[in-house]
């Protein structure tokens, strides 16, 4: 076959295209495509940026830190920055962490997540402190009662007799102040551990008076204000809050014997549904758990009542003021800031309502068992009274389930404090914190001092009001 001088000519043009990248275009006019000689290749550079920062506070070797869960940096001894040898691209994001930290140091690290953008990153901060050690050391005893079958009986320390003290409080004075359920009494016990009867006939009935003219229907609940004035709610009249003077003169404060009612006012044209605890703020607000609404009521120093927090509707709905929900809100205590702390009876949990009214859990799984933990990771089983000090820590006693006190701090975290799940070893023994064992505890109050007391519930024996003296020492 003859080849032509042009086609020659095409062929080895679309050769030399080959050689040029033309590829498999070589296949049309003359045997050769004409977009063969545009199609051209290119390349990009990916531009990246170092994470780094500023280091305060390190004073030996050991740190290691990491971004992203991984890509560790080991961090020289007494160094002021850091930056991490691996870069990201813009748009990638980082996560720094604390990955070792030297022996007796903490080191928090601020600003450590974000986006790349198209620069380096330089403003995450370490800092180092030195670590501290807290130690709580402490001895139980009992103040008053004769550790016997329940009675009456006024005197000091074991002479003294109570039938299932419930709720207690102390005044500024360091003098407690006790419900005393079976007797139908409200006593008094000095810091001599001196027992007397403050108010209270001894016959149930709910006749106002002075001292023990006035009658009590199984007092449970009790508070007490800057002035000394004591309120009192009864377990058999719950839709009624009683005023004591300290003078020991009672009297009506707010509600209505006998008569149920979700009903806002002042004084005895308020109503309740079934009062379960009751608190007092330092502006002399009186706080009380409405189990039978389901609701939280506030309660001014005039007797003015209002819905502070709840529905009305039962649930464990967090939220602000009406729009949360409680099931079965029992005691109740406040703190120095204001915030209010509620024990769900049926949730075992412990709710938190700040001065504005916005209710969060604070710890309790939802479960009835006994576990230690941090927020809901924790469990309790039968709370029976709940007390704050003046560091914002709280403190539970186990009534029907551990037997013991639960500390929470402000963050959450639920430790055992006195006594051993289950009264293992015995009960209502005295001695440090966790060799101490308790039977039934209900009530609990602090003092001024940071002493604890805690009431043992029982109609048959252990009717004793308990004292925990402790300290704390940071080391």
């Amino acid at each position: 076959m003859k080849i032509a001088f042009p086609q020659i000519l095409a062929l080895i043009a679309c050769v030399l295209l080959t050689a040029c990248g033309a590829g498999n275009n070589c296949v049309g006019h003359n045997g050769c495509s004409d977009s063969a000689a545009s199609t051209s290749t290119s390349s990009t550079t990916t531009t990246t940026y170092t994470i780094g920062g500023t280091i305060s506070g390190l004073t030996g070797s050991s740190l290691v830190l990491q971004n992203n869960s991984g890509n560790a940096l080991t961090v020289s001894a007494n160094s002021s920055t850091f930056v991490f040898t691996t870069a990201l691209a813009s748009g990638a994001t980082y996560a720094v962490t604390v990955g070792t930290q030297p022996t007796g140091f903490t080191c928090l690290v601020t600003n450590g997540t974000g986006t790349v953008a198209s620069t380096n990153v330089t403003n995450v901060v370490v800092a180092c402190t030195t670590s501290t050690t807290t130690v709580v050391s402490g001895v139980v005893s009992i103040l008053a009662g004769a550790s016997a079958f329940a009675g009456f009986a006024d005197g000091t320390g074991a002479a003294a007799k109570f039938s299932a003290p419930q709720a207690l409080v102390a005044d500024s004075s360091g003098n407690i102040y006790v419900a005393d359920r079976g007797n139908h009494r409200i006593r008094k016990i000095t810091s001599a551990g001196v027992v007397t009867t403050f108010a209270g006939s001894g016959t149930a009935g709910t006749a106002n008076g002075t001292g023990t003219a006035a009658t009590f229907n199984n007092p449970s609940q009790i508070t007490i204000d800057s002035s000394g004035n004591l309120y009192v709610v009864d377990a058999f009249a719950a839709t009624q809050i009683r005023k004591i003077t300290p003078a020991g003169v009672v009297t009506s404060f707010a509600g209505q014997v006998g008569v149920t009612g979700s009903t806002d006012g002042t004084g005895t044209a308020a109503r309740f549904g079934s009062i379960q605890g009751i608190a007092i703020d330092s502006s002399n607000n009186l706080y009380v758990s409405d189990a039978g609404n389901f609701k939280i009521r506030k309660i001014t120093s005039a007797g003015v009542v209002t819905t502070f927090a709840g529905s009305g509707v039962n649930g464990t709905v967090n939220g602000t003021g009406t729009v949360a929900s409680f099931s079965n809100p029992e005691v109740i205590t406040v703190d120095s800031s204001g915030n209010l702390y509620v024990v769900e009876g049926t949730a075992q949990t412990i709710r938190k309502i700040t001065s504005a009214g916005v209710v969060t859990t604070l710890a309790g799984s939802g479960t009835s068992a006994y576990v230690d933990g941090t927020g809901t990771a924790a469990s309790f089983q039968g709370i029976g009274g709940i007390t704050v000090d003046s560091s914002g820590n709280l403190y539970v006693t186990e009534v029907t389930g551990g037997q013991t006190i639960r500390k929470i701090t402000s963050t959450g975290e639920v430790t055992t404090f006195a006594g051993l799940k289950n009264d293992e070893g015995g009960i209502d023994v005295n001695g440090t914190l966790t060799a101490a064992r308790f039977a039934q505890p209900c009530g609990i109050a602090i003092d001024s001092s940071n002493n604890l007391y805690v009431s043992e519930f029982n109609f048959g024996f252990q009717n004793n009001i308990r004292k925990i003296v402790f300290t704390t020492t940071t080391q």
